[in-house]
């Protein structure tokens, strides 16, 4: 199958971040988010940089951040990953994961919320961030802890591949890139963050769901409850 200008682009990020989940947009990844299938929501704009806003925010408001944070573990404590939206190198690494996350099976790893979601914005508030804060991919953990950047990614890959032959293959290429220098491996990281509209492109619409995937997405929070909307 020959390999497109765009995903060649994008496993070339992978090679320069030094894991597997880092590359992300592989194959088919970096066009199917568009397909009906995808729930979106259509925004107004996009800012042209994925700088952060520096609006302080209200006690009221970072209560009620707090509750839906705590509500997304309630029941279900797979990890979150954090993505950004609209971003088509990011949502090129979503589909990567749901090829290679425990494909056949209804629940992986992992869980997935835009950053630009409601459920994005408190999970952000609740690892110390802000909550317009779109400058990083964010694992969050259910114990409160949050990584970013290259500590993010290289954790993803730990856990990746299950049940599929590539299963050993990720947490090795992981563990090979965590030997690199945190300052290096980040400050590569941060190069293709900060250029990822102008490499890859990006879309008014903003990834909320999958369909096909609906137990690995998290659209909103109900009371004490978490998923994706059906």
């Amino acid at each position: 199958m020959a390999v497109r200008a765009r995903d060649a682009a994008v496993l070339l990020s992978a090679a320069i971040l030094l894991a597997p989940s880092a590359g992300f947009a592989a194959g088919r990844g970096a066009n199917r988010w568009s397909r009906t299938a995808v729930r979106r929501a259509t925004i107004a704009a996009i800012a042209t940089s994925p700088a952060p806003t520096a609006r302080r925010l209200s006690r009221t408001e970072l209560a009620a951040l707090g509750a839906s944070a705590e509500a997304v573990f309630a029941e279900d404590k797979r990890p979150v990953i954090l993505f950004d939206g609209v971003c088509a190198l990011c949502n090129g690494g979503v589909d990567f994961m749901l090829r290679w996350d425990r494909p056949n099976e209804l629940d992986g790893a992992y869980r997935f919320a835009a950053l630009q979601s409601d459920v994005g914005r408190a999970l952000l508030a609740r690892s110390g961030r802000q909550p317009d804060d779109l400058s990083s991919i964010v694992l969050v953990m259910p114990n409160g802890e949050a990584r970013t950047k290259s500590e993010a990614i290289l954790s993803i890959g730990s856990r990746c591949g299950g049940g599929t032959p590539l299963e050993a293959l990720f947490p090795l290429a992981s563990f090979l890139g965590s030997a690199l220098p945190r300052p290096l491996r980040d400050g590569l990281y941060e190069q293709v963050a900060s250029n990822r509209y102008k490499w890859f492109g990006h879309s008014d619409e903003c990834r909320l769901s999958d369909e096909r995937f609906s137990a690995r997405f998290i659209e909103r929070v109900d009371g004490a409850s978490a998923w994706a909307a059906p």
